[in-house]
């Protein structure tokens, strides 16, 4: 007689069968079912051009540097650096999406041309 192996990916709570999912969010971190950050960090970085658009939008008359770099640190950048520890980015491309917000704030903050930049990309 054949015994019946067990199904691995059902999960029960008493009688009641547990739903599987892709994602999770857990103290406003998102972890995924293959243990990648690429969800949380393109939540991250949604959040923080929509919160760097709202300055832009918002303060378009601010001419001070220092205020403008304060708003940015106040605002956008503890979405952008929360729990860095965790989610750390192993992949080029999120980092390089990370940096696109960083270097975004700062042609805004020092008032910069579209074109014109401090430092080398690449």
């Amino acid at each position: 007689m054949r015994t019946k192996r067990p199904v691995l990916d059902k999960y029960f709570l008493g009688s009641e069968r547990l739903p599987r999912v892709h994602e999770g969010k857990d103290l406003g971190i998102v972890t995924s079912d293959k243990l990648t950050w690429d969800s949380h960090l393109h939540l991250i970085m949604a959040k923080a051009n929509k919160f760097l658009g709202l300055l832009k939008r918002s303060c378009p008359l601010l001419t001070k540097v220092a205020v403008r770099r304060s708003l940015y640190l106040a605002i956008v950048k503890p979405h952008v650096f929360y729990a860095t520890e965790v989610w750390s980015p192993a992949l080029k491309s999120l980092k390089l999406g990370i940096e696109q917000v960083q270097r975004r704030a700062t042609r805004w903050i020092l008032r910069l041309k579209p074109g014109q930049m401090l430092y080398k990309e690449g």
